[in-house]
Formats: structure tokens, sequence, C-alpha cells
């Protein structure tokens, strides 16, 4: 919390999952949808994930997150 108070949630978003995952490298053209499969949820940026969570709500990313 005390990083996102002091930089911002854009700032936090930018920030690989750790040193060694290669997240930093990952482009995707995803766009965020209410049918879309786990993986490609799981690709989306933090700040996208939760806009997408305010567009279906809680219900939509459980049905997201319950499909292959």
């Amino acid at each position: 919390m005390k990083f996102i108070n002091e930089h911002g949630g854009d700032a936090w978003a930018r920030l690989p999952l750790n040193e060694k995952s290669g997240a930093q490298n990952v482009i995707t053209d995803q766009v965020p949808h209410a049918g879309m499969k786990r993986s490609e949820y799981a690709r989306l940026t933090v700040k996208e994930k939760s806009k997408l969570v305010g567009e279906i709500g809680p219900a939509g990313i459980e049905a997201i997150l319950r499909r292959r």
C-alpha cells in the first residue's frame, strides 16, 4: 500500500511479478471482456482487471475464473 500511495496504481501495474518472471516483456493486445477465458484474464494488468471488475462485477470475474 505504501508503494501505491507514493507512486500510484499505474506504477504498481507496471511492476513485473518478480525479477525472473519475464512479465516486463509480455505484451498483450487482449481486450478485457466478460467472455474471456481464465488464461486471458491472467495476462491482464492490474489496471485492466480493476476496470473489468467495475464493468462486470465480482460475479462476472468468478465466471471468467471458472472457464478454462
